[in-house]
């Protein structure tokens, strides 16, 4: 009886510890396997060559003026279209395109500084701009482009910071940036946009 229940103990224990054996081997093929797949996801997202921004913000305009020709700091509406293709593991290049969804009155300073009324209707910005990505989260943009509107155009310059969050989806980002823009004999703004990116 002893014997028999001997047994019965060693063999209760030999498929106990068989099955925790089995256990711990699908488990680290599981972890093994969950590796693999996040190593996948970085893999992919590194290998992202193009993104698309869409982006609301608001631009903030100093030498703004009232209807009673006073100087008034503008806050107004704008939305971009960001169009960026990475050429390296850092570096990126890119189309920029915003659009300001107000018209307004500016004061606008002329290399001789002399001043200037300036009524703005709906002016489009396109810039070729060029980034550089100091940490994960974290870019540098600076470019030249123009800004068109009924009237006259301007030659301008930009200079710009973004921050980005990967979402669920590694080809997803949210994206939070400032800019500082310097338009030519006429006027600088700065605008904080919020938005997402596509990337592919």
């Amino acid at each position: 009886m002893k014997r028999i229940l001997l047994l019965f103990l060693m063999l209760t224990t030999t498929a106990c510890f068989a099955q925790e054996t089995e256990k711990d081997q699908e488990h680290s093929e599981e972890v093994i396997h969950h590796d693999a797949g996040e190593e996948g996801q970085r893999e992919e997202h590194h290998n992202f060559k193009h993104s698309i921004a869409f982006m609301l913000g608001h631009t903030h305009i100093s030498e703004g003026r009232d209807a009673a020709g006073d100087t008034k700091w503008l806050a107004v509406p704008s939305f971009a279209i960001d169009y960026n293709y990475r050429f390296g593991e850092k570096w990126s290049v890119g189309l920029h395109n915003d659009i300001i969804i107000e018209s307004f009155i500016v004061e606008r300073h002329l290399s001789g500084g002399e001043e200037e009324i300036l009524e703005r209707e709906y002016p489009v910005a396109s810039l070729v701009m060029i980034g550089h990505k100091f940490t994960q989260h974290l870019a540098g943009f600076a470019g030249a482009g123009a800004e068109f509107a009924k009237g006259e155009n301007f030659f301008m310059y930009r200079f710009g910071i973004e921050a980005g969050w990967h979402l669920n989806d590694p080809s997803w980002e949210l994206l939070v940036g400032i800019n500082y823009d310097i338009r030519i004999d006429a006027y600088d703004i700065w605008n904080l946009n919020f938005g997402v990116a596509k990337q592919f």
